[in-house]
């Protein structure tokens, strides 16, 4: 078990493991920033049982970083300054990643697939919702192809929370592609009925 948190400006955690106990001394991963908009977000995958965080460092970017059996390099998903409210989330049905991250109200996020180094994370950030005020996102910690965020809306009370999928699971698309398909079939149906009827 891994636990992470900010003291201050400082990201820091400490593993544990039965029979011996926490780490003596806390681990230096980070340096962040204070105020509640630079947040930090992680996950644990359930193949290797890594660490993933996501969290906005001194320069206000969103950065990734692993740990396996010790933290990796850091990777800059946004090295654009401005960035807040990060949130990770991983796929169980396919082992990747997704983290998101709000600049200038805009939900941004980024894919990374296994093995998650540098080369393997999305090459630029997708724009997903881009209209309002948005702050406060976060994101389900896992789910078998069915990531979603929620997330605020509004300059003032009342505000909005807000809710949609990054990624729908291919059968919600079946379900779709069907429902549009029975109202045809049976039209279809109806008008061969009715042909019948006046021919009968």
């Amino acid at each position: 078990m891994y636990a992470v948190w900010i003291d201050g400006t400082a990201i820091e955690g400490k593993k544990y493991v039965a029979g011996t106990g926490w780490d003596a001394a806390a681990t230096s991963i980070a340096t962040g920033v204070t105020g509640l908009s630079n947040n930090m977000s992680a996950v644990t995958d359930t193949t290797n049982y890594y660490v993933h965080l996501l969290y906005i460092n001194s320069t206000d970017y969103a950065v990734y970083q692993e740990y396996t059996t010790s933290w990796q390099a850091a990777i800059s998903l946004d090295g654009t300054a401005g960035c807040d409210y990060a949130t990770i989330s991983w796929d169980t049905a396919t082992n990747d990643l997704y983290a998101l991250w709000i600049r200038s109200n805009v939900i941004y996020y980024k894919k990374g697939v296994s093995p998650y180094g540098s080369a393997n994370w999305d090459a630029s950030a997708t724009s997903w919702k881009s209209t309002g005020t948005n702050t406060y996102t976060t994101s389900n910690y896992s789910g078998a192809g069915m990531i979603y965020a929620l997330w605020t809306e509004g300059t003032a009370s009342p505000y909005s929370v807000n809710w949609d999928y990054v990624i729908i699971p291919e059968r919600i698309w079946a379900l779709l592609a069907f429902g549009l398909v029975i109202p045809g079939l049976l039209r279809k149906r109806k008008r061969r009925r009715m042909t019948n009827l006046e021919g009968g």
